[in-house]
């Protein structure tokens, strides 16, 4: 997936579109506000917030996508699994970066 770490392009391509994609499924879905202080919601930094692991932008902790309606059991696996394929790629992006995957 990384061209054994002289393609780290393909792990950025990856996460782009993973993140646009949470974007547009976040933008169809009804959010829960957690708490009362919670900021505006902008999907975009909710979904980059997810998916980039060790980043806070004051979103993840205020809003979970609701499970009610007829999608509402998709979207909570699209959560977690948009959390994961984040954390995936981005330990990919890391090691490529790093050179610690180099095909000698």
């Amino acid at each position: 997936s990384i061209g054994y770490g002289y393609e780290p392009w393909r792990t950025i391509g990856f996460m782009v579109l993973m993140i646009l994609v949470g974007w547009g499924v976040f933008s169809l879905t009804k959010m829960a506000q957690m708490t009362p202080e919670a900021p505006e919601l902008n999907r975009f930094i909710y979904s980059l917030e997810l998916f980039v692991p060790l980043v806070d932008l004051h979103q993840e902790k205020h809003y979970l996508p609701s499970s009610s309606g007829s999608f509402g059991r998709w979207i909570q696996w699209y959560f977690w699994l948009h959390i994961i394929l984040g954390w995936v790629s981005s330990t990919l992006l890391v090691t490529s970066l790093t050179g610690l995957i180099r095909k000698d």
